[in-house]
């Protein structure tokens, strides 16, 4: 959606030019801040590396929405990126060499 202004030019010795300022309205809706982009994704910090817990703990953080197994894959899956995402920026990983194979 495009919204038209009709400003007249202030600095100009003929006061009939008209300046025309355009102001483009999106319509998608604004970004939230990282934090609810990351709670709506269901990605949430933990203290303990995902990936080293059993398997109780995992069926205990990752139950809620699964369907054909004990966990929510998706979102298992998610939540070790990011957590292996924020250890390499904290240098307490080496940057990955390979690709992520699921």
């Amino acid at each position: 959606m495009a919204l038209l202004v009709n400003d007249r030019n202030k600095h100009s010795s003929d006061s009939s030019v008209n300046h025309y300022v355009y102001k483009i309205e999106s319509s998608m809706p604004k970004k939230g801040s990282l934090g609810a982009r990351l709670r709506k994704a269901g990605i949430r910090r933990y203290d303990v590396l995902i990936h080293d817990q059993p398997k109780e703990w995992l069926i205990k953080n990752f139950s809620q929405g699964a369907t054909d197994y004990p966990v929510n894959v998706a979102r298992l899956m998610s939540n070790i990126v990011w957590q292996t995402r924020e250890r390499i920026i904290k240098g307490e990983k080496p940057p990955l060499k390979e690709l992520i194979r699921l």
